[in-house]
């Protein structure tokens, strides 16, 4: 998975947010509340990155986004063992990033040159967040909507849903010596969202993906002329649970 291409895409997407009002600042991490990752999330990268930096009427404008990466370990677990390892990957995500720009955008003499970086980073920052979800395996990425929603700092933030799907492949099991069931390749149906918004001096985005419904088959197998099984596959996904987490980590982060 490129970090940096992510991080570049989450960099982008607060420029694109912003209304000219971020004051410059010293890099820094997200705040995350440890409650909210325990019970199954798990760090699997962090990283700062210089995502923006062009020379405008003299001056030069320097982005940099400090991110966190979190995939839902015990999720990943259990999916892996219910489905035989051929569901094996980071299918529940969430990410924070900070991003601070040096100097304010607002100090550029009569905004010239904002224009330019803010189109820059609209062409490109939604593009960067759907490759992010692709190197994680969620193909048919499509933007589901958009709407504001009010983290816990007070702030309106904006929302962009995505839907994808997570595609696996066939895979089969013994139910005796010379029989064998086939569970036929099929795709787990993803969301995504993420999250936009200006506290104090930085911008702050959020966001992340985990399956939206369950994956539930029943195979009937004649064994004999005689004899017949079925086989009930149920992956006990849990998605109003998966989007109320994934929201909850989302509005708490400063």
């Amino acid at each position: 998975m490129d970090r940096r291409t992510f991080v570049s895409a989450a960099g982008g997407l607060g420029l694109l947010s912003t209304s000219g009002c971020i004051a410059s600042a010293t890099p820094r991490p997200p705040q995350i509340l440890d409650e909210l990752l325990e019970g199954g999330w798990e760090l699997i990268e962090q990283e700062q990155d210089e995502v923006v930096n062009h020379s405008v009427a003299g001056q030069e404008i320097v982005a940099t986004a400090t991110t966190e990466v979190y995939h839902e370990a015990e999720l990943a677990a259990a999916l892996r063992e219910k489905t035989l390892a051929q569901i094996d990957g980071q299918i529940a995500i969430f990410f924070a990033s900070r991003v601070t720009i040096e100097p304010d955008l607002t100090n550029l003499p009569a905004g010239v040159g904002r224009d330019r970086i803010l189109d820059e980073v609209e062409t490109n920052a939604k593009q960067q967040f759907e490759s992010e979800l692709e190197s994680a395996g969620i193909v048919d990425i499509e933007e589901a909507g958009e709407e504001t929603v009010t983290v816990d700092t007070g702030e309106e933030a904006s929302l962009q849903h995505y839907h994808g799907l997570f595609p696996f492949d066939s895979f089969s099991f013994a139910i005796r010596e010379d029989n064998e069931v086939t569970i036929e390749s099929d795709s787990l149906s993803v969301s995504g969202h993420l999250a936009v918004w200006h506290h104090d001096d930085s911008v702050l985005i959020a966001g992340g993906a985990y399956p939206s419904e369950n994956f539930e088959e029943t195979i009937d197998e004649e064994l004999s002329s005689a004899i017949s099984v079925t086989v009930e596959i149920d992956l006990g996904l849990d998605p109003t649970q998966y989007e109320d987490d994934l929201f909850e980590l989302i509005r708490a982060v400063e």
